[in-house]
């Protein structure tokens, strides 16, 4: 995992925040991204050849799974400027969050370009694309 450990908050456990933030980062940055340093999200990433921009807020397993869910998604709407840019929800692999997931209609995912990144248990990322 990444030595960025002192910006996250938590343990480094499955499935909290902490955990799949370090999965994050560890992903984009051996995919050739550069982080950016920004206030508005958990993690901002560009790839210097592609463009690629991606701006991902993350979460763990909590006891208000709902709420977090929907404190993410107003987070990463409230966040949104540029329609090339990938935005993307960051969430533990866990029956909860894929349950949140499921009420989010597609066409509400491609009009915002909504991305559902799942953290598996040995840190795997599967990328929901919209």
């Amino acid at each position: 995992m990444s030595s960025k450990t002192s910006q996250y908050r938590r343990t480094g456990e499955f499935p909290e925040e902490y955990f799949v933030q370090e999965c994050i980062d560890e992903h984009f940055g051996k995919k050739g991204f550069n982080r950016i340093e920004a206030n508005c999200v958990d993690y901002v990433a560009e790839h210097p050849d592609t463009g690629d921009r991606w701006h991902i807020e993350a979460y763990g397993a909590s006891a208000a799974i709902g709420l977090d869910f929907r404190l993410g998604l107003g987070q990463l709407i409230r966040g949104i400027s540029h329609r090339n840019t990938k935005y993307a929800l960051a969430l533990p692999d866990i029956p909860q969050y894929r349950n949140q997931i499921k009420n989010i209609e597609p066409w509400v995912r491609r009009s915002l370009n909504l991305h559902w990144i799942l953290v598996d248990r040995e840190g795997g990322i599967a990328i929901l694309e919209p």
